[in-house]
């Protein structure tokens, strides 16, 4: 994984809202031992990816970041994966991707 990887990048004449992986690394201590053993064995191999991702909301005539929403320790074969993730908002499950979206629009809303 490069430095950062886009996932979604949004603009309109005033805002960009942009998802984007960043890197990170596992921890794992909330896991059994088992699933932990398991996890770092795929990641070993590179069958699994560890990323953060970051979303947020950018004034573009002034550069400044209005709201942004962070979730670590994300584990997917490939970004891809957490972009498809998407696909789960038109079912009756939730969607982090589609979550840290709407909480990014919602709190950047009166800030400037």
């Amino acid at each position: 994984m490069t430095n950062t990887n886009i996932i979604y990048r949004f603009c309109t004449a005033n805002y960009i809202l942009l998802v984007e992986a960043l890197p990170d690394e596992f921890n794992g201590e909330y896991m059994e031992p088992e699933d932990l053993q398991h996890i770092r064995a795929k990641l070993k191999r590179g069958t699994l990816q560890v990323f953060c991702v970051k979303a947020s909301i950018t004034h573009i005539k002034t550069n400044t970041e209005l709201s942004s929403d962070y979730l670590g320790e994300c584990l997917y074969k490939n970004i891809t994966d957490f972009k498809d993730n998407l696909r789960l908002t038109h079912q009756k499950y939730g969607s982090y991707f589609h979550d840290m979206v709407k909480t990014v629009i919602q709190e950047s809303r009166g800030v400037l």
